[in-house]
């Protein structure tokens, strides 16, 4: 079947799909919001609580909020910015991009470790429909490539198979977008109800919600 198409042969060379694929994950990785993980130390919620405020002053509070700036230049020559939270950063310096990572201070039952919890689980299932939507998407291209390639009468059944796996592919990629926005909406809420949560896990008296500084960042 791929021996009559002009690029089957390159397409299926095992480096070039090998490259592919990396190219792949890459884009869904980027559709999916993945985040940067990094190792915080759980604290010592036994420990006095003098120690447990000097623990949260060096290593826990919270210090700035990192932005990432996105600036897009429109062919209507309008340019749009988008400014989404990416990041909070720690007194020990960490940027917690993740907000898993910030589960060790948190109680189970917390606010801001069950926002943490589903942007989990919406970045799971953003990544598992966007690998897919993807698959879809280059299969659908050969299907409806391949009539074309053939010589002969025209047979258009791959190609209405390939229209019918490229609406799925369309499909899977809308929903694992929707997907996504909710993660980004989760991890804002994660970031901001951190604080709060942190002091109460640590038995320190709770504090006004803090002003943090923002950093903003283009990316």
């Amino acid at each position: 079947m791929f021996d009559v198409l002009p690029w089957s042969s390159s397409f299926l060379d095992v480096n070039v799909m090998k490259t592919h694929c990396a190219i792949l994950v890459a884009l869904v990785c980027l559709q999916a919001g993945c985040a940067t993980r990094v190792a915080i130390p759980a604290p010592n919620t036994a420990a006095p609580i003098a120690q447990k405020q000097a623990d949260y002053e060096r290593l826990y509070r919270p210090t700035a909020l990192i932005n990432e700036l996105d600036q897009t230049d429109a062919s209507t020559g309008r340019s749009y910015t988008t400014i989404t939270l990416r990041a909070l950063q720690l007194a020990s310096g960490a940027e917690v991009e993740h907000p898993g990572d910030l589960l060790p201070m948190l109680s189970l039952d917390d606010p801001a470790a069950i926002a943490a919890n589903a942007f989990a689980r919406d970045s799971r299932r953003s990544m598992g429909l966007g690998v897919p939507s993807f698959g879809l998407a280059i299969a659908s291209i050969a299907m409806v490539a391949y009539p074309f390639a053939v010589e002969g009468e025209l047979n258009t059944t791959p190609i209405y198979v390939g229209a019918g796996l490229m609406a799925a592919a369309v499909g899977m990629f809308i929903a694992a977008f929707i997907l996504r926005r909710s993660a980004e909406r989760h991890r804002q809420d994660a970031f901001q109800l951190y604080d709060s949560g942190v002091r109460s896990h640590l038995g320190l008296p709770p504090a006004p919600p803090p002003v943090l500084p923002s950093q903003v960042r283009s990316y």
